[in-house]
């Protein structure tokens, strides 16, 4: 996963506040001696550095597979069972396997009824005859 918490440590520097008073000064004068186009930099530092955060977590959030924020993110189906591995499972159809209902699977309960309902098929096709 590329996108992290933004800390203080972080932002500090890249605040407007961390300017000295007179920014445009020359040196001698408490300032910087910044040019206009350093102050307009300033000004940019911290949004372009939360735009950066937030597009690495929008892409964390658009991935697929390992390195995603799905594979971060357990599902507690069991031990490092991922919302990732959980995708996968719907995609290819194990997640019916996965799925407990009471003491079986989902799989199982459905292939229960499904041949209870091939049996109720068979009784009427017996009786209407």
């Amino acid at each position: 996963m590329k996108s992290k918490i933004i800390t203080e440590e972080e932002i500090s520097p890249l605040k407007i506040s961390s300017l000295p008073t007179r920014p445009t000064a020359p040196s001698s004068f408490g300032g910087r001696g910044y040019t206009s186009a350093e102050m307009k930099a300033a000004f940019d530092r911290l949004p372009l550095f939360i735009i950066e955060r937030f597009n690495a977590l929008i892409a964390d959030i658009e991935a697929v597979g390992e390195g995603s924020l799905a594979s971060s993110i357990m599902t507690g189906f069991a031990e490092g069972h991922s919302l990732c591995d959980l995708f996968s499972e719907i995609k290819s159809g194990e997640i019916l396997s996965t799925i407990p209902t009471g003491d079986s699977s989902l799989a199982s309960e459905l292939a229960v009824i499904k041949e209870r309902l091939s049996r109720l098929e068979e009784r009427s096709n017996n009786i209407n005859e």
